[in-house]
């Protein structure tokens, strides 16, 4: 039987596909990776290996299991003092990563979260057939 994964108030459940065949859910729709993460510490994930910080305010997310192709759909929101906007760097993105920016809210440049300071939640949907 095939299933998934889905949250139940902070809660994961396997759930059966077999229960929303016929939905219009298909296997491209759901999500493929997602974290949830503070500066420095992956606080939860799936399909996610690791977050590094190539430099100041960048965040590339590695998968375990790499996508089948690079024109997957990345989603990300941020939360912290001073944070205005979290963006997918739509031309540095990789079939094994995802790159993303938090900007500064005063100053709208590029900036890093700091422990304590803020959290980032990013899902990937798209292709992956081992998945």
């Amino acid at each position: 039987t095939d299933e998934f994964l889905v949250s139940d108030a902070g809660t994961l459940k396997r759930m059966d596909y077999s229960h929303i065949k016929g939905l219009g859910v298909t296997a491209t729709s759901i999500v493929k990776a997602w974290v949830h993460f503070t500066h420095t510490t992956i606080v939860d994930h799936y399909n996610v290996s690791s977050v590094t910080y190539p430099t100041t305010g960048i965040y590339q997310i590695s998968f375990d299991e790499d996508m089948d192709n690079n024109d997957y759909a990345a989603v990300a929101t941020l939360k912290g003092h001073n944070f205005a906007n979290c963006l997918v760097e739509g031309t540095d993105q990789d079939t094994a990563w995802v790159k993303l920016r938090s900007l500064d809210s005063s100053s709208n440049t590029s900036t890093q979260m700091h422990d304590g300071d803020g959290y980032m939640n990013v899902i990937v949907i798209g292709d992956n057939t081992d998945l």
